[in-house]
């Protein structure tokens, strides 16, 4: 009789366990992000997230990966974590809240008729956005300041994997 093959839940597992195995031989694409590449040749995020614990996030070992991965999810005050923490819009005519510019555009074209251009909108929210930014810029006990590793100019340093994971460690020659 044939070996059993191994059902999909089971294969699944196996996949999600070898991909916490550390590849000695392979280097992350960047240095941008902590953690290691596994021997799928994948590489695994260790940053740590901002509820608490790593991230785990697996991608493709290649450079604008880990580095868009990093930008997007664990570095303070990118383009990316700016937009996403934007506020709600609000319709002036009829107080309903929209998630996104866009959205509140196409509820004034269909709930209000507005037609033409959305620039008198665009610059509503552009000024109402500046007075937001100019509160919090105010109130010194909002301010966020990162930690050391975190700073612009510490952006490059080569951290690699914590102690104790794998992957490639560094060695000083003299």
């Amino acid at each position: 009789m044939p070996p059993k093959k191994p059902t999909k839940k089971e294969q699944q597992q196996a996949k999600k366990d070898a991909s916490k195995e550390a590849d000695p031989n392979a280097l992350p694409a960047s240095n941008r992000c902590r953690g290691y590449v596994n021997t799928g040749a994948r590489f695994l995020c260790l940053e740590p997230k901002k509820s608490g614990g790593l991230c785990h996030a697996l991608m493709k070992n290649g450079e604008h990966n880990i580095s868009s991965h990093y930008t997007t999810q664990h570095k303070p005050y990118s383009a990316y974590q700016k937009k996403q923490s934007r506020k709600l819009y609000k319709c002036g005519d009829c107080g309903l809240v929209s998630q996104s510019f866009h959205q509140n555009e196409s509820h004034h074209r269909s709930a209000h008729k507005m037609e033409g251009s959305s620039k008198n909108l665009h610059d509503e929210a552009m000024e109402e956005e500046s007075e937001d930014d100019e509160e919090t810029a105010s109130d010194a006990s909002a301010e966020y300041i990162p930690p050391a590793d975190r700073r612009p100019d510490n952006d490059k340093d080569d951290r690699g994997p914590p102690p104790g994971i794998g992957g490639a460690q560094a060695v000083l020659v003299n």
